[in-house]
């Protein structure tokens, strides 16, 4: 079932949202893609991260997540993970991997720290500082079921590092 599908993608990610922290110089991000289905693209950076590669450890990883839309034009995606350590130089491709097939909506909203309400779209600073992230983020991943419209599986995040109201 899609539960089982998702369960651990989803909780993957909010899990690295734990460990997400202010970095000088890169900035946490929302982006919405939204063109055909809903999507979002997230990047952060965190100490917790899953590794998609071996080799030496950079205890911070700066991390992306976004929605890849089938080829063959259908209507599911591939949501993708990139990730590089946070002093690799500029010229160094990050890692990519498939994390879930099958995908018909990706979205994250994050809380910001001086809004009431949910945002679909962010950019924090990047003077390190723990203002350059939201309070909480929220992911929605929607898995196709061969069901007309896909049960979206949700989880949100507070982010530890971030500011307290």
């Amino acid at each position: 079932t899609g539960v089982q599908t998702c369960a651990l993608p989803i909780y993957r990610i909010a899990e690295e949202l734990t460990g997400a922290i202010a970095s000088k110089g890169r900035r946490f991000t929302v982006e919405d893609r939204t063109l055909d289905r809903p999507s979002s693209e997230l990047s952060f950076a965190t100490t917790a991260s899953r590794r998609l590669g071996s080799g030496p450890r950079d205890p911070v990883e700066i991390v992306r997540y976004r929605l890849v839309p089938d080829t063959a034009g259908g209507r599911t995606g591939r949501l993708v993970k990139q990730q590089v350590a946070s002093v690799a130089p500029d010229a160094v491709a990050p890692a990519e991997a498939v994390v879930l097939d099958g995908v018909t909506s990706f979205q994250a909203r994050v809380l910001p720290s001086q809004a009431p309400d949910w945002s679909p779209a962010w950019a924090g600073g990047d003077t390190g500082k723990p203002e350059d992230l939201p309070r909480a983020v929220e992911i929605e991943i929607g898995v196709d079921e061969g069901d007309a419209q896909p049960t979206p599986y949700r989880v949100a995040v507070s982010l530890p590092m971030g500011p307290r109201r």
